[in-house]
């Protein structure tokens, strides 16, 4: 009789053994490259690849070998892939998004996935030192070709490692719109600390509102960085809007005199100018906070806002017709904050639609 009970036991792990098996087989897809001509990357203008890898980054090599002191932000901060998507289409009824987190911010990464424009799913994945990971994707319509766009996260570095979709099944062919390019100057307001997605920051949403292709070159805890402007002169062909939220760091933190403030604020827009003279920039004054004197200067906030107003008006008195100000107090109150300077996820919301509106 025990015998017997061995048999069953045996018998019926192997059927469950062989389930599971079956189970795991059913999805062995094919492979696709990260640099698939139908596969398109926006919002990074630094891709290449590293053996199978594909490298998605926002600020130069050059910048990234540089120190802190140097850049007046972190690089390793910059490290990041805030404001990038990528698309491609299928009918594959089941895809791998496949990618690896890189050594060096170990965050969790968060991405959203969109079949059609519409909202499918948000998925988290824990930071492991060169993990190899996959994002698992159904099919809503399994009868026809599905547009994806994933949102990459916005404090981790991933390396993208390709596709796997189901055999019999391809991509679509799929050209990359070639849309204005917007190019977001900024510290971590603008990075999109506050959010956990890239599709919640405020520039990803101006960027959408307007039809133009992100490149977010903010960084958290940037101070106003001519490497930054330097970067964006050098490494962009056309650009057609920028605009530049900077300064909180500069004065918190470092307690930069508004004298010194104005300076490197003027460096800053001497820079960008000196290729980009009909980019239409938008300069951005501090908006709110609930620290408004620096603990660390005494300097009232209104002194750095009162900085770029008059830097504004008078290159605009020179001539510069493609410079704009936006009071970024007046469009901001204590209900955009999640903090004493950041944005939650509705105050950004909120924050877009004003500078969408402001710009408009």
């Amino acid at each position: 009789m025990n015998s017997f009970k061995l048999f069953i036991t045996i018998f019926l792990v192997s059927i469950s053994i062989l389930n599971f098996a079956q189970e795991k087989a059913t999805f062995i897809g094919k492979h696709i490259a990260p640099n698939n001509e139908n596969i398109h990357v926006y919002g990074s203008n630094y891709i290449k690849m590293d053996g199978n890898e594909m490298m998605l980054h926002r600020h130069s090599d050059t910048v990234y070998k540089r120190k802190h002191i140097e850049n007046l932000f972190n690089p390793l901060k910059a490290r990041t892939s805030a404001g990038m998507y990528i698309e491609f289409k299928s009918n594959s009824p089941k895809i791998k998004f496949k990618f690896k987190t890189a050594k060096g911010n170990p965050k969790y990464a968060f991405f959203t996935v969109f079949q059609d424009g519409e909202f499918d799913q948000q998925k988290a994945f824990k930071y492991e030192e060169d993990g190899e990971m996959a994002l698992e994707i159904m099919s809503k319509n399994k009868n026809k070709g599905i547009l994806y766009r994933i949102t990459l996260p916005l404090i981790t570095d991933i390396h993208f490692l390709g596709l796997e979709i189901e055999d019999k099944f391809e991509l679509c062919e799929l050209k990359k719109e070639d849309k204005p390019v917007y190019v977001a100057y900024g510290d971590s307001i603008t990075h999109g600390i506050g959010q956990k997605h890239t599709e919640e920051t405020y520039p990803y949403q101006l960027a959408e509102k307007m039809g133009y292709e992100l490149f977010n070159a903010a960084v958290s805890g940037a101070r106003t960085s001519t490497v930054m402007a330097e970067m964006i002169r050098d490494d962009f062909d056309k650009i057609d809007m920028i605009t530049v939220l900077i300064g909180y760091n500069d004065y918190s933190w470092k307690g930069l005199s508004a004298e010194d403030y104005a300076m490197q604020y003027t460096k800053v827009l001497n820079i960008l100018r000196e290729k980009h003279l009909n980019t239409k920039i938008y300069c951005i004054s501090l908006t709110h906070t609930t620290q408004n004197i620096s603990k660390k200067s005494g300097i009232p906030a209104d002194d750095y806002r009162k900085v770029v107003r008059e830097i504004v008006a008078k290159r605009q008195n020179n001539g510069d017709k493609y410079l704009f100000l936006v009071k970024g107090e007046d469009i901001t109150t204590i209900a955009n904050l999640k903090d004493k300077v950041h944005f939650s996820i509705d105050g950004a919301k909120l924050f877009a639609e004003a500078l969408y509106q402001e710009i408009k």
